[in-house]
């Protein structure tokens, strides 16, 4: 059975518009699904460890990206340039958000951050407004996340 989604697989292939993958998949490689122009849903399973340098990269239409508990790891630039993505959701397993991994997604404004430990890395794009974490952790993330902290807000999980 399949493990990975590799490098460019899906590279600038237009015509997906949903991807839900398998519970199977461990890994999304670099730039696996980058330039999607037409994908507006993303569903990824806890089996998947790491998402990729740029795996989703200039995926301008998607809006919706489901994040199971499980992912650890978002890499460099993964998620940059999505700018219809407005919201998302990192669950509790998270470990490392990686430079720039919303870089340039201008529509994103709020991020749940379901961790009760900030993960050692975590750059944004200063578009985003407001991020929630779990509230007995508000001032553990201001003193690990300080260039975030006017945005750090107590939020109910």
């Amino acid at each position: 059975s399949v493990t990975a989604i590799e490098h460019s697989t899906f590279y600038g292939c237009s015509s997906l518009t949903s991807i839900t993958l398998h519970n199977s998949i461990t890994r999304i490689s670099p730039y696996a699904f980058s330039n999607q122009t037409n994908l507006t849903t993303l569903w990824i399973p806890g089996s998947v460890k790491n998402i990729g340098l740029g795996a989703f990269y200039g995926c301008s239409k998607l809006s919706s990206v489901t994040l199971s508990e499980g992912v650890e790891m978002i890499g460099h630039s993964a998620f940059g340039h999505c700018t219809a993505l407005q919201t998302i959701t990192l669950p509790a397993s998270i470990k490392e958000v990686e430079h720039w991994a919303f870089d340039k997604c201008t529509n994103l404004t709020k991020i749940y951050c379901k961790m009760v430990t900030p993960p050692s890395q975590f750059y944004l794009s200063t578009e985003v407004k407001d991020i929630y974490v779990p509230h007995i952790a508000v001032e553990d993330y201001k003193a690990a996340w300080s260039e975030y902290a006017d945005k750090i807000k107590g939020y109910s999980f």
